[in-house]
């Protein structure tokens, strides 16, 4: 893509350069240098191929995981991180049974542990019981400084008229994804 860019850069500018002395037209194209890196770096920057390819598997995944939840178990695990699943799976269960103690949890998880974690929650639907879940809406946000991807959804259940908004963190593996973090934002419930 940067080739492609500066291809068309230097061909814009041709006509430009030999009108020019040598040191404005080095000053001119690294500018456009600048302004393409920029537009790589910044959060606007929209491998658009990727980007489709991750919505539709992040919403497909998760429609499938609640729709089958009862068959796999509640096992998310074969669509996240080792990481995440090691985090979420302990978050859920803090002050439970086998689980970890806040404290212990928060030690252990402090560099990843944050105010919307999800401790005691589900993963991805924070209420214990559920119906029919659906991704209402799948916007992408970010790619950040690891290439991971970063997407604001809402799960709506049909059945209970709740939503949920989080933020999933997508991490690209070969021809496909795994859920590398999740931020539980806020829920809405309808009385």
């Amino acid at each position: 893509m940067l080739a492609i860019r500066l291809y068309f850069y230097l061909t814009l500018t041709l006509g430009y350069a030999v009108s020019q002395s040598n040191d404005q037209w080095l000053l001119f194209l690294r500018s456009q240098l600048e302004l393409t890196v920029k537009d790589q770096n910044s959060s606007q920057y929209q491998p658009s191929k990727d980007i489709k390819k991750a919505k539709l598997w992040l919403k497909n995944t998760i429609e499938a995981f609640f729709k089958n939840y009862d068959k796999n178990h509640g096992d998310f695990s074969e669509f996240c991180t080792v990481e995440y699943t090691a985090f979420k799976t302990d978050a859920t269960n803090v002050d439970m049974g086998d689980g970890l103690s806040l404290d212990a949890y928060n030690a252990k998880w402090s560099t990843r542990v944050g105010p919307y974690a999800g401790i005691n929650t589900g993963f991805m639907v924070s209420a214990q019981d559920f119906g029919t879940i659906k991704v209402a809406s799948c916007e992408y946000v970010k790619k950040d400084d690891k290439g991971r991807l970063h997407f604001k959804i809402v799960i709506f259940d049909t059945d209970y008229k709740a939503e949920y908004l989080r933020t999933v963190v997508l991490l690209k593996t070969g021809k496909s994804f795994l859920i590398d973090d999740v931020l539980e934002l806020s829920e809405k419930f309808e009385e």
